[in-house]
């Protein structure tokens, strides 16, 4: 430790050979900047939550730089004479008397904190220590939120036809009445086959879309006979529609013989035909 003061607040000490840089009471947070030929500084102060200290330019190879502390230093920052931060150093400094020493080994290496060990001032430092055992892996982040979804692949490859279903049950035969007279409570689609001597015709009875009661429209035309050529079956139904032609209708149609076309009606179920004009239409 410095050994005696001058009138210039500076100490002599034998150890560096050179005064000491003193400084008093420097404000908290305040940076002391060390000079050219500083090689020992000494901090008089009560106990300062944090301080910077600059050390000097200038230096050579292996030479030495103490600082000292009348109490210490919560927060200690230590920079070259660039103004870098020296990776090495120690943070903080606790008294009362605490003392760090800087070492300047290299221009490629700088400033080392030193605890007093020797080296020569062209010594290097020695080779990094082992790796040290990898940490324990810590827990698992959270789960991502969901992406947007993606776009809609291709359409794939049609696949082979399926089986042949099984055969459906047969429908029910349709029923044709046969008989001189309609059947009786006919429904939308029933078959009448007229088999009254003039008759020979087939019929359907048909409910049109504004209602009941229906009404038996013939089906095809049918020739009568050898002679009938262009038959036309008009029934007049009575009053009660589902009656049907057989009772008090009449039946018109033509009948071609011997080059002329004759008009022909039947009235009601009586097989005599009645002719009732000769020549229609100028023969046929």
């Amino acid at each position: 430790m410095p050994s005696f003061a001058n009138p210039n607040t500076s100490f002599f000490n034998e150890t560096y050979g050179g005064p000491v840089m003193l400084v008093e009471d420097p404000p908290v947070g305040s940076v002391i900047r060390m000079g050219f030929g500083d090689r020992l500084v000494f901090v008089n102060a009560a106990m300062l939550a944090s301080l910077t200290i600059r050390l000097p330019p200038g230096v050579e190879m292996g030479e030495m730089v103490e600082i000292g502390f009348e109490t210490g230093v919560a927060d200690l920052t230590l920079l070259d004479a660039e103004g870098d931060t020296i990776a090495s150093a120690p943070d903080a400094a606790v008294g009362p008397g605490a003392a760090i020493h800087m070492r300047f080994v290299s221009r490629e290496y700088g400033w080392v904190w030193w605890n007093g060990v020797q080296i020569d001032a062209g010594g290097t430092p020695g080779p990094a220590g082992p790796i040290g055992a990898t940490g324990a892996t810590g827990p698992a982040g959270p789960t991502g939120a969901t992406g947007p979804a993606g776009p809609t692949g291709a359409t794939g490859a049609t696949g082979p036809a399926g089986a042949t279903g099984a055969t459906g049950p047969a429908g029910t035969a349709a029923a044709i009445s046969v008989g001189d007279t309609p059947p009786a409570n006919p429904s939308q689609g029933t078959g009448w086959w007229d088999s009254s001597v003039g008759g020979g015709q087939l019929y359907l009875w048909f409910v049109d879309p504004s209602g009941p009661p229906g009404q038996w429209v013939p089906a095809t035309n049918q020739a009568v006979g050898a002679s009938v050529v262009t038959p036309l079956r008009i029934p007049v139904l009575p009053s009660d529609p589902a009656a049907g032609p057989g009772a008090g209708y009449i039946a018109l149609y033509a009948v071609a013989s011997g080059g002329t076309a004759t008009l022909r009606a039947q009235a009601g179920t009586s097989a005599v035909p009645v002719d009732l004009a000769m020549n229609i239409g100028g023969g046929v």
